[in-house]
């Protein structure tokens, strides 16, 4: 949702720069034809930009995006269609797409807040209450230890466990103004931060890419990291 309004809006820039150039040359041309072009490129370039950042976000690849926008510009381009007809079709079908887009963004954002949070909760609950030897994750770490000097196989651990409960925190404050309260602030929110970044630092990136796959990395708990940063410096994006 983020990259379709992101993308849209620059496509969206675009366009209010090239009708503006068009204008010193064209300075004669009727208002229908300003009005075609500006509503028909607008929507064009946007969704254009939008495909792409969509894609892009989604698969971590822009090439497939790009791709289908260079088709959309290519077809609007050949003058296919008269002026009003493309652009009567660009305002018909790019907002239902859209609008498709952010219902599917909120559904897989609802259903990934419930699934992922249910995960940390229980890995948060082993690892306070004795039974994280017994986990999966458990079993991975002390493969590494074949690799890697005890006390930084001990340090993944504490990166672990800080890191979902991070994850946990960011799930359980959006769920919370999802339901209309207010989150209060944490104190101690800012220091774990810290932490967490020390560790990362002190780990090294071969330890890092060793305990990655137990840590929260899509690009939605990246984002949600984000978050509490931005929370914790007083700045909230959300």
């Amino acid at each position: 949702m983020d990259a379709a309004i992101s993308g849209f809006a620059i496509g969206a820039g675009f366009a209010l720069v090239e009708n503006a150039t068009y204008v010193a040359f064209f300075s004669g041309a009727s208002p229908l034809l300003w009005i075609l072009r500006g509503f028909g490129t607008a929507m064009m370039h946007g969704a254009n930009t939008a495909t792409v950042g969509i894609l892009a976000t989604g698969t971590r690849r822009w090439l497939p995006g790009l791709a289908i926008a260079i088709a959309i510009h290519s077809v609007y381009n050949l003058g296919l269609f008269s002026p009003l007809a493309n652009a009567t079709a660009l305002l018909i079908v790019v907002p239902v797409v859209l609008a498709l887009v952010f219902m599917q963004s909120e559904s897989a954002l609802r259903k990934w807040l419930g699934d992922r949070l249910d995960k940390d909760v229980d890995l948060l609950h082993a690892i306070s209450t004795g039974q994280f030897a017994d986990t999966e994750a458990a079993r991975y770490l002390r493969s590494l230890k074949c690799s890697f000097a005890p006390e930084v196989v001990g340090d993944m651990l504490c990166l672990v466990q800080l890191s979902v409960e991070l994850s946990a925190r960011a799930k359980g404050d959006l769920l919370m103004r999802e339901a209309g309260f207010e989150v209060p602030p944490d104190p101690t929110l800012a220091p774990k931060l810290k932490e967490l970044r020390y560790l990362e630092k002190s780990l090294g990136p071969t330890a890092l890419r060793a305990v990655a796959p137990l840590i929260p990395q899509s690009t939605r708990e990246l984002w949600q990291l984000q978050m509490l940063r931005d929370t914790a410096a007083g700045t909230p994006g959300f």
